[in-house]
């Protein structure tokens, strides 16, 4: 966790691993400082990696004594909190763009993963209006995706209050907020597209072996 705070290992400060160290050993919060390093790592690589996102969490439950230790573990479709919702519409506008376009190098996470976590203001509005043009290309083509990811899009719009506005910035602790927004959506997405590629494999094998039965 604490090499996911930095690009390269030797630009490492030998008090961030202390730090993570005396913390598990005496039970102490973590300083905002350790939450600054990823967060500001997560701009910087303009991406997000299960080490530094395991730590974003570390920090912020050491400084929440009442929540319990599974909190946020998996996707939370309940949580209302508008930084955790803008990290989930992030990953949906991103798996809309990849799925609209195929083979795509640079995605809508790598250009502006930073200014969606911390001005989301300036970008979602325009993130959202060329959504919509890729939505049209997987409508014509592709329109369970369609269907899907415009469902997501409105499901998320609808608990953001879009007559609110986004908001014009976010603090660090929603910035870690964000990322586990996310990550939650981006491996959840991933997670139904393998359980569905496995659901197909499964059904054409069966339609192939001619001593596979539905009777038990």
């Amino acid at each position: 966790m604490a090499f996911s705070t930095v690009r390269d290992p030797r630009d490492l400060p030998s008090n961030t691993s202390c730090t993570l160290v005396r913390s598990a050993l005496t039970g102490l919060s973590l300083p905002r400082a350790i939450l600054a390093l990823a967060v500001r790592q997560n701009r910087v690589e303009q991406r997000i990696t299960r080490p530094r996102l395991a730590l974003i969490k570390l920090a912020l439950l050491s400084h929440d004594s009442d929540r319990e230790e599974d909190y946020m573990v998996n996707l939370d479709t309940d949580n209302s909190d508008p930084a955790y919702l803008l990290g989930r519409l992030l990953a949906v506008l991103e798996k809309t763009e990849r799925e609209a376009i195929r083979g795509i190098n640079t995605t809508i996470t790598d250009r502006f993963y930073g200014t969606a976590s911390s001005a989301p203001q300036t970008v979602f509005p325009t993130l959202l209006k060329g959504s919509r043009t890729y939505l049209n290309r997987l409508r014509s083509y592709k329109p369970a995706a369609y269907f899907s990811n415009e469902g997501s899009q409105m499901d998320i719009m609808t608990k953001l209050h879009p007559k609110k506005g986004f908001p014009k910035s976010l603090n660090l602790e929603e910035q870690g907020i964000f990322a586990l927004g996310y990550y939650h959506q981006k491996t959840y997405d991933h997670g139904r597209f393998w359980e569905a590629i496995a659901r197909t494999s499964g059904a054409m094998n069966q339609e192939q072996d001619p001593t596979t039965t539905s009777e038990l």
